[in-house]
């Protein structure tokens, strides 16, 4: 029983409409940043679990349009969000920076 209300639950929450529209985004990333494979994960937008982080936040603010934050630093590492995105690190973490020359 208790083993069908997890799975239930689980089915519940990937089928929900939060679910497919963080799919729907994460899908128009690739399409904007096809280059920077490393970041197609949620983690690009969201904390470890479903908040957002600096990055999602500004782009919940924008209405979703990647370009006009793309020369923000969403997360005041001063790196604009395009430059970590085009170095493959996250412009919502702080922690994640593009390599010093």
């Amino acid at each position: 029983m208790m083993i069908k209300t997890v799975l239930s639950l689980f089915l519940i929450l990937i089928t929900s409409p939060a679910a497919d529209a963080n799919m729907q985004i994460l899908k128009q990333f690739k399409t904007q940043y096809p280059n920077s494979k490393k970041l197609f994960k949620c983690l690009a937008c969201h904390t470890q679990g479903a908040e957002l982080n600096f990055y999602g936040k500004d782009l919940q603010l924008s209405n979703f349009n990647f370009t006009e934050i793309e020369t923000l630093d969403s997360d005041n590492d001063t790196f604009s969000n395009i430059l970590e995105i085009e170095a493959e690190t996250f412009p919502g973490d702080e922690a994640s920076v593009p390599p010093q020359n």
